[in-house]
């Protein structure tokens, strides 16, 4: 590791502004040619684009310190361009020396044009790994692209590494439930669930206005088919919803697609106590800027106001989600997501009071309220806020690439499943985009299952479908495909098709 210490100075020869340039500068490397499992790309010899420029350090001495590296992935347009030429059809690991600069950043990593996902680099003094798994390569020449997203970073270069593709090992979990008092419908639903993972996967669609809504209207006209997974969120059923907010019937619509044979999935977009909050909008009474509260000060007992304010507001909820265990319906409840991320009050206090909250909800509606119908989805990735495998039966991760994306995510799958140590299923809890069913195919990379997000993901401002994230052919081939699960493929339940 290489300390950053010391005058800069910008070698201006090496920046090349444009796409049209890149075969002519980046040198091409050969992998396999000598049997190597292995093989180091420096910046030097790869395309800088837009205002990305080498940097090289220098000693006290005036003497040139160390090679040089690329600085900048600051806006639209900036990055690095290595060519490489692959002699062997087959997966590879993309690691990228680099470093963050004043914090983690994530920015694309593109293969001949087209995403394969986010690559994040952490703020330090030197060069970190920053890996993207089981990438799958065929033979010939490739351009692998680190793009701008969001990222002030320095990189070195990149090292392709042979791998293997995921092995059927990762897909070998127990399917027990956490809650050891867990209702027929749930034990039922998550023997379904462990039966079917790593060899088909389920296709989920969030529509807020439930499975009448634009979402699920236009996939069943262009597809002909209603996905398996109908997702909604329980933020208007809050407690503390703030004035305004416009009654929801997601109950009511969860226990008819249950009843039609669908599965439900639900989020709470929690909405703080009034007493915390900076106004009366909706917005403010999730944005962890916008609410005054201190979790720490409510679970160590100083803030006994917020303690029952917060238990007051999961009685509630647990009374609306009993209405769908009388009714037989099992849940898969996925709340207190992305906590890790900072933007929702429920990450003020960090991981410790995080896991307390997880606790808290967990306990307050199995053992207090007798809720046996749920399924818990934790969705994150730091192993730090994760709850614990008593409290989760699901691991999830919420992506949301900057376009078109029909990679597998190999990366985020694996570090997903790291989490909890193989022992989890996983699965895209919200994705803006769709996995190509082929390459999951050929790549041995199948998610549990991949929840689509509303709106922009799949319509324009009109109502209309939009093909900025999801083209038409891809959301036909993705429903298409006989290794997704759609609604009318999912399994009889109590004489009715599940």
């Amino acid at each position: 590791m290489r300390k950053f210490s010391g005058m800069k100075t910008k070698i201006k020869d090496r920046v090349i502004r444009n796409l049209a340039a890149i075969a002519a500068v980046a040198a091409l490397f050969f992998l396999q040619g000598c049997g190597k499992e292995e093989v180091y790309f420096s910046v030097q010899d790869a395309a800088l684009l837009g205002n990305v420029y080498l940097y090289q350090e220098i000693a006290e001495n005036g003497t040139k310190k160390g090679s040089p590296y690329a600085v900048g992935l600051e806006q639209e347009g900036d990055g690095v361009c290595f060519t490489v030429s692959i002699r062997k059809t087959g997966f590879y690991d993309l690691d990228f020396s680099a470093s963050g600069i004043g914090s983690g950043k994530y920015n694309i990593v593109q293969v001949d044009g087209a995403e394969e996902g986010l690559l994040y680099t952490p703020e330090a003094e030197g060069f970190q790994e920053c890996v993207l798994q089981k990438i799958y390569l065929e033979k010939g020449t490739h351009q692998i692209e680190l793009l701008a997203n969001w990222g002030w970073i320095r990189l070195e270069g990149l090292t392709l590494r042979r791998t293997k593709k995921t092995q059927d090992l990762v897909y070998q979990v127990s399917g027990a439930l956490s809650d050891p008092d867990a209702g027929d419908s749930a034990k039922e639903l998550m023997a379904y669930l462990t039966s079917i993972y790593g060899k088909q996967v389920l296709s989920g669609q969030f529509c807020p206005e439930g499975q009448d809504g634009i979402e699920m209207q236009l996939i069943r006209d262009l597809t002909g088919k209603q996905p398996a997974i109908l997702a909604m969120d329980m933020m208007n059923y809050s407690n503390a919803a703030p004035a305004g907010v416009e009654p929801s019937d997601v109950i009511e619509q969860a226990a008819s697609y249950w009843e039609q044979g669908g599965i439900v999935a639900l989020s709470w977009h929690w909405y703080a106590p009034e007493k915390y909050r900076r106004g009366q909008e909706w917005w403010v009474s999730l944005h962890e800027s916008d609410v005054d509260m201190d979790l720490e000060a409510i679970f160590d007992g100083k803030d006994p106001e917020g303690y029952q304010l917060l238990t007051d507001d999961l009685d509630h909820m647990a009374e609306q989600l009993k209405r769908l265990q009388d009714a037989g319906a099992a849940v898969l409840w996925r709340p207190l997501h992305e906590g890790a991320d900072g933007w929702f009050w429920w990450s003020r206090g960090g991981a410790e009071c995080y896991k307390k909250l997880w606790k808290l909800m967990y306990e307050t509606f199995t053992k207090k309220h007798g809720l046996h119908n749920l399924i818990w989805i934790y969705s994150g990735t730091r192993l730090e806020w994760y709850p614990g495998d008593e409290y989760v039966d699901i691991a999830g991760i919420d992506l949301y690439p900057m376009g078109r994306c029909y990679g597998t995510q190999a990366n985020a799958f694996l570090k997903a499943t790291e989490l909890t140590g193989g022992t989890k299923p996983v699965m895209l809890s919200e994705y803006g985009s769709l996995p190509d069913p082929d390459r999951m195919d050929i790549e041995n990379l199948k998610w549990l299952g991949c929840i689509v997000w509303e709106g922009q993901y799949l319509t324009d401002e009109a109502g209309n479908y939009s093909e900025e994230y999801i083209e038409k052919e891809a959301l036909k081939r993705f429903y298409d495909s006989s290794l997704v699960i759609t609604l009318d493929e999912l399994p009889k339940r109590n004489g009715r098709s599940q």
